[in-house]
C-alpha cells in the first residue's frame, strides 16, 4: 500500500484489516494522523500490490482527491487493476459446468485399463478444445491417449460435452490418479480456469488387486548358453499381461527348472555334457500356463580350467573362466601346497586388470617407456609394462593430481562403472550413439560413463539384475569380481 501527495511525499498510511463490516474484498485504509495537506484540494496517488486472485497478482492504482464535499461532490477516480502476474480471467472466459471420470477404479493386474474423462464447457465465443493431463501423485507415471485434446460429443463450441480416453498401463503404481485440465481457451483468445475445479471429483484410483482373467503369452528373444551339464537361458517378458512364474524345460529328460515372475533368466543343471538339448520357456499367472515360447538348443560341454582348486564343473562362470584360461589371460595363484586358486569371489585391482586387458588383447607387442608415466606405478612395478600400455592405447589416463604426474592408483578396485570405459576404449572406441532414455534404474543420462554402460547393454556385454516391474540395475560402483571379469573379457571378445 503506497499513497503519494501531488508533490511527490509519500504519506504515512494505516492499512485495517479487512472485515468490521466493511464487506467482502474490501481495503479500508487512513491517513496517518499530524498529516496537513499543503492545499485544501489535493489529489493523491494509491497504489494497492500484491493483490492475488487465483494464479494472478495484479496492482491497482487509483487517484484520491482531497476536496469541499458540499462544493465539489465526489471526485474519486477508479481505473482497472493491471496485473503483474499471468493474464486475467476475461469475464467471457470459458466455464467448466460439469466433469467427471469413469470408472472411479481401475485395476491393471491383468493388463492395461481404460479411464474416460468428459467435461462440458460453456462460452459466448467458442471454445477451444481442451488439453487434459493424466498423472499418477508422484508425478513420475502418466496415462496414455490416442488423442492430443477432447473430442466434442455433444453440443457445440459454445456450450459442448467433450471426451477423450485414456490408457493406463500394467505397469501402473497404485494409487491415487488425477487429471489436469489446462487452462480452458476460446476462440478470442480469453483463458478460464487453470487445474479441475474443487467442485467435481478429478481422481480415481488405480488397484494391482485383482485376479486375472487372461494367461500370459508365450516368452520371447530366449536364448541358451552352454556350460558344464547344465544351461544359462535368458528370455524377454511377454507383452501385456503379467506373470507370476516362468519355467523351463528341456528335452530330452524332461529336466525343468521355475524361477519368479520377475526374472528373465534361469540355469538348468543336471544334464548331460555332449548331449544336444531343446529348451522351451512358459509364463504362467493366476488364469493358468501360456503357450510356450519358440525351442532353442545347446549342447553342455565340460569345464576347462580343472586346474583350479575353486572353481568346480558346475561353477555359473566355469565356461568364462575356462575362456581365461584358454587365452592365457590368467593362469590362477598356486597355493604352497602346488594346487592353484583363480578365486573368483575376488574382486579385480586396477593393477591386475592391466595384465587382463593386454593378455585378452593378444599380448602385443609394446616396449614400455624408460620412465614412469604415473606417480605411483615405478618401472620396478610387476605389472609396469602392462599399465603403461593401457595408458599408451588410451585405455586409462589416470587421475590428474594439481602438480605432477598423474596417479594410476593401482591397488583399488576396478568398479562397474570404470570397467565399461576400460573395455570401450579396448575395443577402439567403437561408433555408437547413446539411447535418449536409460536403459538401467540407477544409470541416468547425465552418468559420466553413460554412453559407455549404454555400449555395454546393447553389445550383451552386461544386462545388469533384473528387478521386478522396473528397469535393471546395473549398479555402478560395486567392485568388479574376478568371474565377472572373466565374463566381460569373454563377451567383449566375441565382439571383434
Amino acid at each position: 500500500m503506497r499513497v503519494v501527495a501531488e508533490g511527490g511525499q509519500v504519506l504515512p498510511v494505516t492499512v485495517y484489516p479487512v472485515g468490521g463490516g466493511y464487506g467482502p474484498d474490501t481495503l479500508v485504509w487512513q491517513v496517518d494522523t499530524g498529516y496537513r495537506p499543503s492545499t485544501p484540494d489535493q489529489s493523491y496517488e494509491v497504489t494497492v500490490s500484491g493483490v492475488r486472485r487465483d494464479w494472478e497478482e495484479l496492482t491497482h492504482r487509483y487517484t484520491v482527491r482531497l476536496f469541499d464535499a458540499a462544493r465539489d461532490g465526489a471526485q474519486v477516480s477508479l481505473p482497472a487493476p493491471t496485473s503483474t502476474g499471468r493474464p486475467a480471467e476475461e469475464p467471457a472466459s470459458p466455464r467448466l459446468l460439469a466433469f467427471d471420470i469413469s470408472p472411479s477404479t481401475v485395476d491393471v493386474l491383468d493388463g492395461p485399463a481404460t479411464v474416460v474423462v468428459t467435461a462440458r464447457v460453456t462460452d459466448a465465443t467458442g471454445v477451444v478444445p481442451p488439453t487434459l493431463e493424466v498423472r499418477n501423485e508422484a508425478r513420475d507415471q502418466w496415462a496414455w491417449s490416442t488423442s492430443s485434446s477432447m473430442t466434442l460429443v455433444g453440443g457445440d463450441a459454445r456450450d459442448g460435452t467433450y471426451r477423450q480416453e485414456f490408457t493406463v498401463q500394467d505397469f501402473a503404481k497404485a494409487g491415487t490418479w488425477s487429471a489436469l485440465i489446462y487452462p480452458l481457451t476460446d476462440t478470442a483468445g480469453n483463458r478460464g480456469a487453470y487445474d479441475v475445479p474443487h467442485d467435481f471429483t478429478d481422481t480415481f484410483t488405480v488397484t494391482r488387486n485383482g485376479t486375472p482373467t487372461t494367461r500370459p503369452g508365450a516368452p520371447t528373444a530366449v536364448t541358451a548358453l552352454p556350460a558344464a551339464a547344465a544351461a544359462q537361458l535368458s528370455w524377454s517378458a511377454p507383452a501385456g499381461v503379467v506373470a507370476d512364474t516362468y519355467r523351463v524345460t528341456s528335452v530330452p529328460d524332461g529336466r525343468s527348472a521355475t524361477v519368479p515372475g520377475s526374472a528373465t533368466t534361469a540355469r538348468l543343471t543336471g544334464l548331460a555334457n555332449g548331449t544336444r538339448y531343446t529348451f522351451t520357456v512358459t509364463a504362467t499367472n493366476a488364469a493358468g500356463t501360456g503357450p510356450a515360447s519358440g525351442a532353442v538348443s545347446a549342447t553342455p560341454d565340460g569345464c576347462a580350467p580343472t586346474r583350479f582348486s575353486d572353481v568346480a564343473a558346475d561353477h555359473p562362470f566355469c565356461e568364462q573362466i575356462g575362456w581365461m584360461v584358454s587365452r592365457s589371460v590368467s593362469t590362477g595363484t598356486v597355493l604352497p601346497d602346488g594346487s592353484v586358486e583363480y578365486r573368483p569371489a575376488l574382486a579385480v585391482s586396477r593393477q591386475a586388470m592391466a595384465p587382463f586387458l593386454y593378455r585378452a588383447a593378444g599380448s602385443p607387442t609394446f616396449t614400455a617407456p624408460a620412465t614412469a608415466s604415473f606417480a605411483d606405478v615405478a618401472t620396478t612395478h610387476p605389472f609396469f609394462r602392462e599399465i603403461e600400455w593401457m595408458r599408451a592405447e588410451g585405455i586409462s589416463t589416470g587421475t590428474a593430481q594439481p602438480t605432477g604426474k598423474p596417479l594410476y592408483k593401482p591397488a583399488d578396485p576396478v568398479s562397474r562403472q570404470a570397467m565399461a570405459p576400460f573395455l570401450y576404449r579396448a575395443a577402439s572406441s567403437p561408433s555408437f550413439t547413446a539411447p535418449r532414455g536409460a536403459s538401467f534404474a540407477d544409470v541416468p543420462t547425465t552418468h559420466s560413463f553413460f554412453r559407455e554402460i549404454e555400449w555395454m547393454k546393447a553389445t550383451g556385454i552386461s544386462t545388469g539384475t533384473a528387478q521386478p516391474g522396473a528397469l535393471p540395475l546395473y549398479k555402478p560402483a560395486d567392485p568388479v569380481s574376478r568371474q565377472a571379469m572373466a565374463a566381460f573379457l569373454q563377451r567383449s571378445d566375441a565382439l571383434s
